[in-house]
């Protein structure tokens, strides 16, 4: 992709999923070097409630949508019968007390250029037709809405007991419907809630890295705009590109990919460019993925996008989407080509898990999908080791199979496993198995 358009930015016509839900600092995805360690985003609704054995969830499936603010995902009312608008809303968040950061237009353009072009590149490499991300647009440039908050940047960001989930209840809150509302939009949200001065144990105090899909139509990626200060952003896709490998030690910061004092400048890059990518694989209901960890988007591998870039990278070496993943993101009314957007109606999923003991390495499901139109794909994930572990195209309305899926060893005590099937309206049913896993 070049530097300097958007071509491919064309108009057309729940927060994750992890057991774990730390406060553990400043932000919170709290990841090794080399594996996921933690992750306290919040993207799935069943996390956070009461899980009932073989639960299932569909995006238009309930009336009893949610305040958007809640710390929860939900599951929301879909049942509009209008053509959706599949343009993603981008904002820029600046609490009542702080000032927007220089050139925020420019940086923010190039930040989506590079996201634009990781999502575009790896599906088109693997053989699907995109148009790449789908942006609302003045001319052939995103739309950045400014939005100025109600309070001072302590309020939104919890200072000095910094929380995460405190912003995106906040911020969300004040989204106004103008620009957008989770339930019907897919919203992109910078905030300029970071605290920039004082030293934290991983780059910023105050920062925050959150995503979840509300419904076929919305989802939330909200992310902190220290990723705009001038050290780490340009203003053009070529001088960005040339920051990916800038080794220049940032004094006094510490990136979270290498967790090293005095961070090279590239890796905060990674992290902050990366993170943009990652959740909002999430937004489009994306779970993660370790079985690729330091090439996966949805894994580590956002921490090496340089690789991207280097002239001499094999494409099984770059950073992507794995196979079962990017089948999914074919689903969504924001990145899928000829779907159905008079579907409506989700599909309906009826699934079971053979029972299981401590040291199994393996997962014997069995699925049964019906959908009223066409079946698109499903997604198998499991919350032990917090991967997806299958998946597989769908065709037609109806879909049977069995399979024993390999897997790392299982440990005794609780399992979620998550079976994720879309159909050709871009529409998603979740259906949750909770087990125990014997000793």
């Amino acid at each position: 992709m070049s530097g300097d358009s958007f071509a491919h930015f064309t108009p057309s016509r729940h927060l994750e999923s992890q057991v774990i839900l730390a406060k553990a600092d400043s932000r919170e995805m709290r990841w090794s070097p080399n594996s996921l360690h933690l992750c306290a985003y919040v993207i799935s609704a069943w996390v956070f409630g009461i899980l009932a054995c073989s639960k299932q969830k569909s995006d238009g499936a309930s009336n009893d949508a949610k305040d958007p603010g809640a710390p929860e995902g939900t599951v929301v009312d879909d049942s509009s019968h209008s053509k959706l608008d599949s343009q993603i809303r981008v904002a820029y968040f600046v609490p009542a007390d702080r000032q927007p950061t220089s050139n925020y237009e420019k940086k923010i353009k190039v930040l989506l250029q590079f996201v634009s072009d990781l999502y575009k590149t790896d599906l088109i490499s693997k053989g699907y037709t995109t148009e790449g991300l789908k942006f609302q647009l003045i001319g052939n440039d995103p739309v950045v809405h400014l939005l100025r908050g109600k309070s001072e940047a302590a309020v939104y960001n919890g200072a000095p007991n910094y929380d995460s989930l405190i912003q995106w209840s906040k911020i969300i809150e004040e989204i106004p419907v103008e620009v957008g509302t989770p339930q019907s939009n897919v919203i992109i949200i910078f905030a300029e809630t970071y605290d920039p001065d004082g030293s934290a144990p991983i780059e910023f105090n105050g920062g925050v890295a959150l995503g979840l899909r509300f419904s076929t139509k919305g989802g939330i990626g909200l992310f902190s705009a220290w990723i705009l200060r001038d050290e780490f952003c340009a203003t053009s896709f070529d001088e960005q590109k040339a920051r990916f490998f800038d080794v220049t030690p940032v004094a006094g910061r510490t990136a979270l990919g290498s967790g090293q004092p005095n961070s090279p400048r590239f890796e905060f890059i990674e992290d902050g460019f990366g993170a943009v990518a990652h959740e909002l694989g999430h937004a489009f209901g994306l779970s993660h993925e370790l079985r690729r960890d330091s090439l996966d988007i949805m894994a580590n591998g956002f921490r090496n996008l340089r690789v991207n870039y280097k002239a001499d990278t094999k494409q099984e070496d770059r950073v992507g989407f794995s196979p079962d993943n990017a089948r999914l993101l074919l689903s969504s009314r924001y990145l899928g080509s000829n779907l159905d957007l008079d579907d409506h109606l989700p599909p309906t999923i009826d699934a079971s898990l053979d029972s299981l003991k401590a040291g199994d390495t393996t997962l014997k499901v069995s699925v049964s999908a019906l959908d009223d139109r066409s079946l698109h794909s499903v997604v198998i994930y499991e919350n032990q080791h917090d991967t997806v572990v299958a998946g597989r195209e769908l065709t037609g309305t109806a879909a049977t199979f069995s399979d024993n899926i390999p897997i790392a060893t299982l440990k005794p005590g609780n399992l979620i496993v998550k079976i994720m099937v879309s159909d050709s309206g871009g529409n998603l049913t979740t259906k949750e198995i909770s087990t125990v896993v014997a000793p």
